[in-house]
């Protein structure tokens, strides 16, 4: 499938929802960029759909999403030919170090795992290959490597338990018969015993081997990282197969969603003209939708500051309240690390201050008091695409989220796959696993929160943005600290 946009972008996506549970599905969108969004609409005349919003759809139908028209024929080629890997793991086996070191970067870099191999594995691997060889994976077979190694090498590693998928790279070099070793691969993956995916590259040789070993059902790629690309859409298509439908479960009755409550509290912000809701009622509306917070509260003045302080306990921090500033921290609106009254008041007057600097306008109606609560930052937000709809997105939140970008989107409603593959997909997963003694992340905590905030996206369409950010992991479980809530316009 190539795209620029849907027209009917919930319609194609049920489509192809229902056309990936039977086969393959390879997708690419152009008009990702500025310049190709502005091309995308010149060509077909209505205006590209929002990339982030395609990505969700794609990977929520269970379609193989790809960037550039050599990694859509890459893709197809594996995916046609070769079967679903049962698992995450990649073996590479190679003649050469460096390909087999820059295959395993590659192999990283899109999230696949290289498989350990077992002690059972390598004793047999000693029997067939030099002394010399890796005794590791990549598994380098040694430069001089003729056909019977490698057919040796790949009937041991095709039946390892451990291992999911094989990459096989070969380089020319003078000692080599590329074509022997190419019949060598065909043989040893046309046993009937054979089961899992193999990919293969010569590097060096490409036209004759490619034809012969993709006659006989073997792909084979100019350059072993499009063939480690490759594997990963094979080991994701298996992921996929492997999921078994799960009824929809009701949320945790603790706390039970009070859904009378948002709906009173957004009559209140109706009857009150707020469309970007005040730092109170978005607590109120987050907290009946079951999301814990910290103790915090509003002060009018200074006065009212300190004594807020000293009853939530030090230290605090102390936000700007206004109806005209979204993002605080832009404005001088947030001190942190707040340990005593005076330390309140100089905090009051150093937002007072450098928001007048930032934004004289802005009208000052309060501070916000809030429990410091130290953690790592994780932001939950929603957002409506014009045409797909309500978007959720988690990833690692703060005031650089913007910076970083890591973050995923899924199409609201979730199901709970949906939000552990959200999960998975973030890049800093070293910080939600405990890096440096940090809390470790729940995941099945993160989960319920994604749906807790999917269905009450759901079920009030009058919500159009809402960002919990930070939602910050402590090691007493996640409590969010900071929200904002935007409603569409009255009468849209």
């Amino acid at each position: 499938v190539y795209t620029e946009s849907f027209t009917r972008p919930r319609t194609v996506y049920e489509a192809l929802r229902a056309a990936a549970a039977k086969k393959p599905v390879v997708a690419i969108k152009g008009g990702t960029s500025a310049a190709g969004a502005k091309a995308a609409s010149s060509h077909t005349g209505a205006l590209a759909g929002s990339a982030a919003a395609y990505s969700a759809a794609f990977a929520q139908a269970g379609v193989v999403e790809v960037r550039s028209i050599g990694d859509f024929m890459a893709t197809a080629r594996a995916l046609a030919l070769q079967p679903p890997a049962p698992g995450h793991r990649l073996c590479i086996v190679t003649n050469a170090g460096g390909p087999g070191v820059l295959s395993a970067d590659a192999a990283e870099r899109h999230g696949i795992r290289l498989a350990e191999l077992s002690e059972e594995t390598r004793a047999k691997l000693d029997e067939v290959l030099p002394s010399v060889w890796s005794h590791g994976n990549p598994v380098d077979v040694i430069g001089d490597a003729g056909p019977e190694r490698y057919r040796d090498a790949l009937n041991i590693l095709g039946r390892a338990p451990e291992v999911d998928g094989l990459v096989v790279i070969m380089t020319v070099q003078a000692m080599t018969a590329p074509m022997e070793v190419a019949r060598a691969i065909a043989e040893a993956h046309a046993d009937p015993s054979w089961s899992k995916p193999l990919l293969a590259s010569f590097l060096g040789m490409h036209g004759e081997v490619s034809g012969y070993l993709d006659a006989r059902g073997v792909p084979e790629f100019v350059f072993p990282e499009r063939a480690v690309q490759a594997m990963g859409a094979l080991m994701r298509r298996g992921a996929r197969l492997r999921q078994r439908p799960v009824p929809p479960k009701p949320l945790p009755q603790h706390p039970r969603p009070d859904y009378e409550k948002v709906r009173a509290c957004l009559a209140e912000a109706r009857a009150q003209g707020q469309q970007n809701l005040d730092l109170s009622l978005a607590r109120v509306l987050l907290e009946a939708a079951g999301i814990r917070y910290n103790r915090s509260g509003t002060a009018a003045d200074e006065e009212e500051a300190v004594a807020l302080a000293e009853s939530i306990g030090f230290p605090v921090v102390v936000k700007l309240v206004s109806p005209d500033v979204i993002h605080k921290s832009d404005v001088g609106g947030v001190v942190l690390d707040v340990v005593d009254a005076q330390g309140v008041r100089e905090a009051c007057r150093t937002i007072q201050e450098a928001v007048h600097a930032h934004r004289p306008e802005a009208r000052i109606t309060g501070y916000t008091i809030e429990e410091q609560v130290k953690g790592t930052e994780i932001i939950v937000g929603t957002s409506r695409d014009p045409g797909f709809g309500p978007l959720l997105m988690v990833g690692m939140g703060g005031v650089f989220v913007e910076v970083y970008k890591d973050v995923a989107f899924r199409l609201i409603p979730l199901t709970r796959e949906d939000a552990r593959e959200m999960i998975g997909e973030i890049r800093a997963q070293p910080l939600l696993d405990g890096a440096r003694g940090r809390p470790v992340l729940d995941r099945g905590e993160l989960a319920e929160l994604l749906l807790r905030v999917s269905e009450l996206v759901g079920r009030f369409p009058e919500i159009r943005e809402l960002d919990i950010n930070p939602l910050v992991l402590t090691k007493e479980g996640l409590v969010a600290i900071d929200a904002r809530v935007i409603l569409e316009e009255a009468g849209a």
